[in-house]
């Protein structure tokens, strides 16, 4: 099983793989934003916001912050897809939250940035657990393999 979020921790399941990341707002480097130092959360959320799906983890992170704030989201687009939400915001028509391994390349690049936002750290978990009564078969750990190998190409630790 794949999961992302907290960490499980379940005695009947081994952890496989597990690996930590982070959830970044990130702009095109032609919003005023992105000339920044530092930005309040406040005011990034106060952006026209493009979200991910309305029951997936970040959309839930985000929803929760601007709540913490005691503010709504300024939604204009609602998008399943991360590489359409990049493209959406290298064009400026909103900025949003992601994972970081997600917008990593299109920052290398310089057509997008990590915005600088204060007092904002939204760390996740995504781990690979297995029963420990189970067996592993050899599609399984080929599929690990597979994850591990991605995991390097993304210079993440695990």
């Amino acid at each position: 099983v794949m999961v992302t979020g907290n960490v499980v921790r379940d005695k009947e399941c081994e952890n496989l793989i597990w690996w930590q990341e982070k959830g970044i707002f990130v702009a095109s480097v032609t919003n005023p934003l992105s000339r920044e130092p530092q930005i309040s959360l406040e005011k990034v959320l106060s952006q026209p916001m493009i979200v991910s799906d309305a029951e997936g983890m970040f959309c839930e992170s985000l929803n929760q912050l601007a709540e913490n704030c005691n503010m709504s989201l300024n939604t204009i687009l609602r998008v399943n897809n991360s590489r359409v939400i990049m493209e959406l915001v290298e064009k400026d028509i909103g900025i949003s939250f992601m994972p970081e391994y997600i917008a990593k390349e299109k920052i290398e690049e310089g057509t997008v940035v990590k915005l600088p936002v204060e007092d904002c750290q939204v760390i996740y978990y995504t781990q690979v657990l297995q029963h420990k009564k189970k067996w592993q078969c050899l599609s399984m750990a080929s599929m690990l393999e597979i994850i591990k190998q991605d995991l390097k190409t993304l210079a993440v630790d695990f």
